[in-house]
């Protein structure tokens, strides 16, 4: 007799409540975008679906190849799940494996557009606009994707501890690997945006701002850290031509190393803070790390929120993380007394947002 359809969906409800998040399973991000997972591949996005298929209760070998044993196994998932049995992993079989583990899909990054703007000619386009206007911009080419494709692989990530409870707890997390940017790999340019623009951007893509804790995190994970490159100050700090000028020096840094690797020392981050609710109008920077470790820059609410200058960097942070081998929503992280610790020195977070930008539905 053949399986109600609804019988899969409370099954998998059921497994849910029993399975472990493999710390890997971020790497099947592109899969459920499209980037299919065929018998015959081999890597360690294989390796994470083989992860993924045991902690959903199908027998899989674990050795990085997607081989005969493999593809029964997930054909063996696909039938249980109700949905097509083709051995072949993209979008479909990858919410399956969502429903099964009882992770929350997350929000993600735009496709960049075909015929989006360079960094150079979005400098160019936004010269001669007020602070206002460009931010609108900015908002406007992040929303629609139009960030370099080295950015859309994020890096894991993870940190241990023991909490308030006397127990040893770890998380892991994906970070951007280099600050928010315009434009594509060949062409662009890192952009500052006030704390307000950087909220709604994360918002779209299912990321968080980090804490001051997870800079200094970020920054000891980091495979390339590079010194701080202060420029003259003044009110031309916050100009195109400073934007791009440090984008450039930067580079130069970078020269002679790949797109991709996980970045230190080059920004001051904008940040979440529990000093934002006594100061909801200002921004929350700190970083800016020297070769030894010292950031330039302490926790700092001086500013109002719509300054930004060429020393602020947005890095994002993929909000479902892994807490001991289960999902989490990094905002329930940072609310928890029991667990906080692990990514805030400021204690638990009750907002750990900008404030002034509402919460999507």
């Amino acid at each position: 007799m053949r399986l109600r359809p609804a019988f899969p969906a409370l099954l998998a409800l059921a497994c849910a409540a029993l399975a472990t998040v493999p710390s890997d399973y971020w790497r099947l991000d592109g899969a459920r975008n499209g980037a299919y997972l065929r018998y015959g591949m081999q890597g360690l996005e294989v390796l994470a679906l083989q992860h993924a298929l045991i902690a959903a209760g199908v027998p899989c070998p674990e050795n990085s190849a997607f081989d005969t044993t493999t593809l029964s196994a997930v054909r063996t998932f696909q039938q249980r799940s109700a949905i097509t049995v083709d051995g072949v992993v993209g979008p479909q079989t990858i919410a399956a494996l969502d429903r099964a583990l009882g992770v929350q899909p997350p929000r993600g990054i735009p496709p960049r557009p075909n015929a989006a703007m360079s960094g150079s000619a979005f400098m160019t386009a936004t010269w001669n606009m007020d602070r206002t206007r460009r931010e609108s911009a900015i908002l406007t080419e992040l929303s629609r994707g139009n960030l370099p494709p080295f950015e859309r692989r994020f890096v894991s990530v993870t940190v241990t501890g023991v909490g308030p409870d006397g127990l040893s707890h770890s998380v892991t997390y994906q970070v951007m690997p280099d600050y928010l940017a315009i434009g594509s790999d060949t062409n662009f340019v890192r952009i500052p945006t006030n704390p307000l623009t950087a909220q709604r951007v994360a918002d779209q893509f299912g990321c968080s701002l980090p804490t001051r804790k997870m800079v200094n995190q970020i920054w000891r994970a980091a495979a390339a850290r590079f010194a701080p490159i202060p420029m003259t100050p003044g009110p031309q700090m916050m100009s195109n031509a400073y934007f791009q000028e440090h984008n450039r020096r930067i580079e130069l840094q970078r020269a002679g190393r790949p797109l991709g690797l996980l970045l230190g020392g080059t920004k001051k981050d904008v940040v979440i803070s529990n000093r934002l609710l006594s100061y909801p109008l200002r921004v929350a920077i700190y970083g800016w790390h020297q070769l030894n470790g010292t950031p330039i820059q302490p926790l700092s609410t001086v500013h109002e929120n719509t300054y930004a200058d060429y020393s602020h960097g947005i890095r994002l942070v993929k909000k479902s993380v892994v807490v001991d081998g289960r999902s989490m929503d990094i905002v329930d992280v940072l609310r928890s007394a029991s667990l906080s610790y692990l990514l805030s020195d400021e204690g638990r977070m009750p907002t750990p947002r900008i404030p002034g930008v509402p919460e999507p539905r």
